[in-house]
């Protein structure tokens, strides 16, 4: 293959940041003596992407992002705080600042999370993103979801009719402030979106080595279809991969 795309995701990546910014040093490096274009990008809460990593992420050509901002200071700082119950969005945006006034080409995703209260919140957020951030930045949206765990029965989610209106409302806004959005072409393009997993090309390494199809169901047994051997090779079954 001519190029190849790796994403980095999970718990919060840039807690390795050290060993993704030593795994992309030796990825390059062989991508530049096999004359192979290879990108990354990587879904993250974007309070670690300071302007330094950020600098040497993009050297790295790690030049696509996907930062969850839930609405304004009062909606993000009410659920998305830290371990020791710090607030996060000032950090956040701070860093979202230092990456909107570099001329490097890569592409942030500001991703929306929403309820009732941060749906609330939103009209004045998309009027914030609108007037700051270039065209480089766009914006995804999805509802608040219960996906198992402990805490499920504490979420505020909104059922599927309140969400559906939710984003109608939210497609306007970003209309109204014209910021890019991929949730219309995914919602009003037949076939679209296709599940990754289907791809004869796309694989999913955990940090054990396990190849999985799936990101997200993690603990099927039909999922983990190999390994990378201590070569680094891909050790597949051919059957569970059909």
């Amino acid at each position: 293959f001519d190029k190849g795309k790796l994403s980095f995701f999970g718990g919060g990546p840039l807690l390795r940041y050290d060993d993704i910014v030593h795994f992309l040093s030796k990825v390059m490096s062989w991508a530049r003596e096999n004359n192979v274009d290879v990108t990354s990008s990587m879904t993250t809460n974007g309070y670690l992407l300071t302007p330094d990593k950020f600098e040497q992420l993009i050297a790295l050509n790690c030049n696509g992002y996907q930062i969850t901002i839930d609405g304004t200071a009062n909606s993000h700082n009410h659920t998305r705080i830290l371990a020791n119950g710090d607030q996060t969005w000032e950090q956040i945006i701070e860093n979202l600042l230092y990456a909107n006034s570099t001329k490097h080409k890569f592409s942030i995703t500001v991703r929306t999370n929403y309820n009732s209260d941060v749906l609330s919140d939103l009209e004045e957020f998309y009027k914030f993103i609108g007037k700051t951030f270039d065209k480089r930045f766009s914006v995804y949206y999805e509802t608040i979801k219960r996906q198992g765990g402990e805490n499920d029965s504490n979420l505020d989610v909104l059922d599927d009719i309140s969400g559906t209106i939710g984003g109608i409302k939210i497609s306007n806004m970003l209309k109204e402030n014209n910021i890019p959005s991929s949730n219309s072409l995914h919602r009003t393009s037949p076939a679209n979106l296709v599940c990754y997993a289907t791809k004869p090309n796309f694989f999913s390494i955990d940090y054990d080595g396990t190849i999985k199809k799936c990101s997200h169901h993690l603990s099927l047994p039909e999922n983990n279809i190999g390994y990378l051997n201590e070569n680094g090779d891909m050790i597949i079954d051919q059957k569970k991969h059909a």
